[in-house]
């Protein structure tokens, strides 16, 4: 269950009312909003608590296909880690 700050968040997004798309092939057009979007950073700073198993990714989220949000969090625990 979202939290009514994220939601908040969540209401000024590119992406709103797009989710059909966000869970297709169409990346370049996903990636498109996600660059202009005026809240990736908070999209990519929940990532984590929205997408805890990091192997159960899917579709495009905060401006990556799941294998890239993959790679990000792997980097990202190594970093935390050392």
């Amino acid at each position: 269950m979202y939290s009514k700050r994220m939601d908040d968040w969540r209401e000024r997004a590119g992406c709103r009312g797009m989710t059909t798309i966000f869970y297709s092939d169409q990346h370049r057009k996903c990636r498109s909003v996600c660059d202009s979007c005026p809240v990736i950073e908070q999209c990519i700073a929940t990532s984590a608590e929205d997408e805890p198993d990091p192997f159960q990714l899917w579709g495009f989220r905060h401006g990556m296909t799941a294998s890239e949000r993959y790679r990000w969090r792997m980097m990202r625990v190594r970093l935390d880690s050392v």
